[in-house]
């Protein structure tokens, strides 16, 4: 079984982006409301983690992860759980994502904060879009 990177945040616009990014592909990637298996990661809809009883079906999809990215939006004020990704026993990395055309909601100092709480241990990466993403 190939291992993907497992793309969880609270913005499916900016995972989306993200996930883009790493396929290194111009076309955009689909929204759907479902989970999203593409050649290099698994996208995480936001939605599993606003409903607590998602969370295991998150959990169980590190097995077919080689790693686990955690994704803060300076541009939004959902929170993960508390201590959520050190259920994960693949390699967890966390990282910031913010936009030049949008006022941030919360400082970096905030979005690393919650990357510590939920068990992210630095460094983190920082993404930065500079054009608005759109909702397709």
């Amino acid at each position: 079984m190939k291992k993907r990177i497992l793309i969880v945040g609270v913005d499916d616009d900016e995972n989306r982006k993200v996930a883009q990014k790493i396929e290194a592909t111009s076309q955009p990637i689909r929204k759907l409301a479902n989970l999203l298996y593409t050649n290099k990661t698994i996208l995480v809809p936001s939605a599993y983690l606003d409903c607590p009883w998602m969370h295991k079906h998150i959990i169980a999809l590190q097995q077919e992860a080689s790693e686990v990215l955690f994704l803060v939006s300076m541009n939004n004020k959902k929170r993960y759980p508390p201590g959520f990704a050190r259920v994960f026993q693949v390699p967890r990395k966390g990282g910031i994502v913010s936009h030049v055309s949008r006022k941030a909601k919360k400082t970096k100092e905030q979005a690393e904060l919650e990357l510590m709480e939920i068990g992210c241990l630095p460094p983190y990466l920082s993404i930065e879009f500079e054009e608005k993403i759109s909702n397709q």
